[in-house]
Parts: C-alpha cells; sequence; structure tokens
C-alpha cells in the first residue's frame, strides 16, 4: 500500500463536497493540465485572485469560499455539466506525476510560495481552442487584447479589472 502527500479527488462523490485544496487541485489539472509548471501555476493564481475577489464580501470559511468560485456556473469550462463525462474520466484516470504537479502550482499560489508569472490576470484562456469550439468561433465579449499580461503555453492571460 502507499500513501500519497496529494489525495487524489474521489469521483464517485460530487466535487462540492471534496476538500477545497482537491477541488482547487484538479480545477488546475482539468483546466492546464497540457501546460508547463509555469502555465499551470498562472492557472492556479488566476484562481487565487478570483478567490480573494469574492473574499472580501464572504463570510464563509476560506475553503468554501475556493471550492464555490472554482465550481462556479461559466467559471472554468472543466465543471460545466456537459464536460461531466469526459472530467470524471480524466480523473479517473490521473497520472500521479500530473496530479502531484497540479497540487504543487495549486499550493503554490494559495500561499505565495513562487511568483505569479502573470500578474493582475483574473481571466485566461487558449484562444485556439475557444474559437474552435465557440459556433462563431469568435471570442468572448470580455477578451481584449490589450488586457493581455502574459501568454504561457496555448493561454493568454488577462487583466480586466
Amino acid at each position: 500500500m502507499s500513501v500519497s502527500l496529494f489525495p487524489l479527488p474521489a469521483v464517485e462523490i460530487p466535487p462540492s463536497v471534496w476538500p477545497a485544496m482537491v477541488t482547487y487541485a484538479a480545477t488546475v489539472l482539468l483546466e492546464a493540465e497540457g501546460e508547463s509548471a509555469e502555465g499551470q501555476l498562472a492557472v492556479a493564481y488566476v484562481i487565487r485572485t478570483r478567490v480573494l475577489a469574492h473574499r472580501g464580501m464572504a463570510t464563509e470559511p476560506a475553503g468554501e469560499v475556493l471550492t464555490a468560485v472554482c465550481l462556479a456556473p461559466q467559471q472554468f469550462s472543466c465543471w460545466n455539466p456537459d464536460g461531466q463525462g469526459m472530467r470524471r474520466a480524466r480523473l479517473t484516470g490521473i497520472d500521479p506525476r500530473r496530479w502531484e504537479a497540479a497540487w504543487k502550482a495549486a499550493t503554490a499560489a494559495w500561499w505565495g510560495l513562487l511568483a505569479n508569472p502573470a500578474p493582475g490576470a483574473e481571466h485566461y484562456l487558449n484562444p485556439d481552442l475557444t474559437r474552435a469550439q465557440r459556433p462563431l468561433h469568435d471570442l468572448p465579449r470580455w477578451y481584449d487584447p490589450a488586457r493581455v499580461v502574459a501568454t504561457i503555453g496555448a493561454h493568454e492571460f488577462l487583466a480586466l479589472g
């Protein structure tokens, strides 16, 4: 029997009841699995930035806010209802090294252990993938190339606020 410092998500139960850091790491994995460690860290920082923005108004513990931000409708495409089957398949067969990388990015961003590679970003997208998935092959209304603060791998990170 092996012991892991990085507990795997229990795919048989809803993500809303997972520990907050598991949900956070799973969001990083599902959103940026194919990206470099820097890209995963930048995605983790975007999530943290959104949590801190909500935290100022929240009375819930930080973990509840973290889970709520990760799972909020239309925030992170990996949690959209139409991706449930694919999400479950990807989380069921996680390569332990990829899971560890997502955990490292999530914890490094959450506790500010590594510098944010996309300072100020609260949004990101993969422009090519986004265009391919949208019926008109356009980008969302909120996308403004003048607001891109970093391009890391296939993702562009934007500061809109």
